[in-house]
């Protein structure tokens, strides 16, 4: 479709779409900005893209990343597309409910499988465009150590949570 925004976004853009082509990859938009739940890890979010690799037919997990400095770490970037790729269910929003008394046919939440299903589960793709205006460029994610990265991170949260617990306040000497 159209492109809005600046020359400068719109060349961006166009940049993106030549990577894409260049290897061999597509979005797929009936999977784009969709809402996952991953249980593991207790952690919702919602995902930019998955792509599907036309070099061998496999899904890929995606994320779009503007940010105008190298990033520090990768680390965040590969436990993220790791939950979104690992996640059991999509929220869908298509489950008629009936209509209201201004006749607008209502919907209800539900879910459908999610990414866990049909992603790959090694690696995942970051589109990285920086919104300093350098050239963009796509990215592996290594979605394993991702995944060991995210269920720590989710650890961590557990214990500090113990540690300001109301019940570590009662049990005080």
């Amino acid at each position: 479709g159209e492109i809005i925004g600046t020359p400068d976004m719109q060349e961006q853009v166009l940049a993106i779409v030549r990577l894409l082509e260049k290897y061999r990859l597509e979005i797929i938009p009936e999977l784009s900005e969709r809402v996952i739940r991953c249980l593991p890890v207790k952690a919702a979010g919602r995902f930019d893209n998955i792509l599907i690799d036309r070099t061998n037919e496999r899904l890929v997990m995606a994320d779009l990343k503007t940010k105008k400095k190298k990033f520090w770490t990768w680390m965040e970037v590969d436990g993220q597309l790791s939950v979104y790729s690992r996640a059991e269910y999509i929220l869908a929003w298509d489950a008629p409910l009936g209509h209201d008394s201004e006749h607008v046919l209502k919907t209800v939440p539900s879910y459908i499988d999610g990414p866990l299903r049909y992603v790959d589960q090694d690696e995942g793709v970051v589109f990285v465009a920086p919104s300093n205006g350098n050239p963009p460029y796509l990215r592996r994610a290594d979605l394993n150590r991702g995944w060991r990265i995210a269920q720590l991170a989710r650890e961590v949260v557990e214990e500090r949570s113990h540690g300001r617990s109301a019940e570590r306040e009662v049990n005080a000497m």
